[in-house]
């Protein structure tokens, strides 16, 4: 396995903090490679604003009756350990509420918490790295990796791009609940790839589920392979078992 990992990683040292220009750089991207498609493809009226001097700690989605605005902030993007694939995660979860489908919150046409970090994984971070070179993994990642999740990638995608990103998008995913369990959540010290959340929801959560449920959303997604859409409609995304923690059927 080992050998086989060394084809796909670099060991890097640390990542730096985002500064305004990687900043500008991911919003564009994200704009590009699936706002301005989504727009064009589905005749929707999706917007994304960006605010790098302020200190708001998270991003949103904001509706209006033409239009959907996802809001960006700097105050995230600044903290210590986000990178621009984190930063990238988080926008993917705000494009999940506008494009990830059932189930939805009852008062808002949007989809749940638990089905935006599905389709922040299945679909939006997939399509967003679909043609990115040198992805890189950090080195300590192979360290918390378990055989399982690196078989799941392996098996799951056939070529060396979409097994790279199934790895890129775990990594990311780990890196995403431990940065939101320090700033906006309770602190979780027992997130871990190597468990699963013990905790079953008796109606379909609306809000944020536990962040261990989190994780676990986040990397189905991430090891999961069904074509690839901007919506998730088809029946392949049916027959996924959405996590019993934040998902009751």
């Amino acid at each position: 396995m080992i050998k086989t990992m060394l084809l796909f990683i670099l060991n890097l040292t640390c990542y730096a903090q985002i500064n305004q220009k990687v900043f500008d750089q991911t919003t564009t991207e994200f704009l590009n490679r699936l706002i301005v498609p989504i727009n064009n493809q589905y005749k929707l009226n999706i917007d994304l604003k960006t605010k790098w001097e302020s200190d708001y700690i998270n991003a949103t989605m904001i509706q209006t009756d033409n239009q959907n605005t996802i809001m960006a902030f700097g105050g995230f993007a600044r903290q210590a350990g986000v990178t621009p694939e984190v930063f990238s995660l988080l926008l993917c979860h705000e494009l999940g509420h506008i494009m990830g489908g059932f189930p939805l919150k009852r008062i808002l046409h949007a989809s749940v918490e638990g089905q935006a970090d599905l389709y922040a994984t299945l679909m939006c971070l997939k399509i967003l790295w679909l043609e990115k070179k040198n992805i890189q993994l950090h080195g300590e990642f192979i360290k918390l990796l378990p055989h399982s999740l690196y078989l799941a990638c392996m098996n799951s995608f056939q070529s060396a791009q979409e097994q790279i990103i199934c790895l890129k998008s775990i990594e990311t995913s780990l890196k995403f609940v431990k940065i939101a369990s320090n700033l906006i959540y309770d602190k979780d010290p027992l997130l871990s790839l190597n468990r699963r959340s013990l905790s079953r929801a008796y109606q379909t959560l609306e809000h944020h589920p536990p962040l261990q449920c989190r994780l676990d959303t986040l990397v189905l997604g991430s090891i999961t392979s069904i074509p690839l859409s901007f919506e998730v409609l088809s029946e392949d995304y049916f027959s996924i078992t959405r996590p019993s923690c934040w998902y009751y059927n």
